[in-house]
C-alpha cells in the first residue's frame, strides 16, 4: 500500500514517471526505514485513505509520513525513508536537481508535515 501510494504521488503530484525513474534511469528507491505505528485496528474490507507527507529532503533521501484514516479517525501513521540508489552499483546516489525542485517545490506546497498539513491522499 505505500509504496503504490509513492509510486501514485511522483506520477500524479510531482508530474515524474515513477517507472522511467527506474527502467529508463536505471535508479531505485528502497526503503531503508520503516517504523508504523496503529492506533486503532482496521478490519478486513475497511477502506482507509492514505495521506502522504512531505518530512524531509536529504541528499539522496526522502523521509516520508503515510497516515491512514477511515472516517476522519487516524488509524495508522508511518515514517519511512527512502534512498535513491543506482541500480547498477548499488549505492546511494544525490538527487538530480531537477528532481529535488519538484519535492522542494511539494515541500512548500504543502507547508512540511506538520499537523493539518496534508499532501497526496490515496485509498487502500
Amino acid at each position: 500500500m505505500f509504496n503504490g501510494l509513492i509510486e501514485d504521488w511522483y506520477t500524479e503530484q510531482l508530474g515524474v514517471e515513477y517507472a522511467k525513474l527506474i527502467l529508463d534511469d536505471r535508479h531505485g528507491f528502497p526503503f531503508v526505514h520503516i517504523e508504523t505505528d496503529f492506533k486503532i485496528p482496521s478490519r478486513m474490507g475497511e477502506h482507509l485513505d492514505l495521506t502522504l507527507l512531505l518530512e524531509r529532503i536529504g541528499r539522496s533521501s526522502l523521509s516520508v509520513i503515510i497516515v491512514g484514516h477511515l472516517a476522519g479517525v487516524e488509524r495508522l501513521r508511518a515514517r519511512l525513508i527512502t534512498a535513491m540508489t543506482s541500480l547498477e552499483t548499488q549505492q546511494s546516489v544525490e538527487l538530480p536537481s531537477a528532481l529535488r525542485d519538484r519535492f522542494e517545490t511539494y515541500l512548500k506546497l504543502i507547508g512540511g508535515a506538520g499537523p493539518g498539513r496534508f499532501g497526496l491522499k490515496g485509498e487502500t
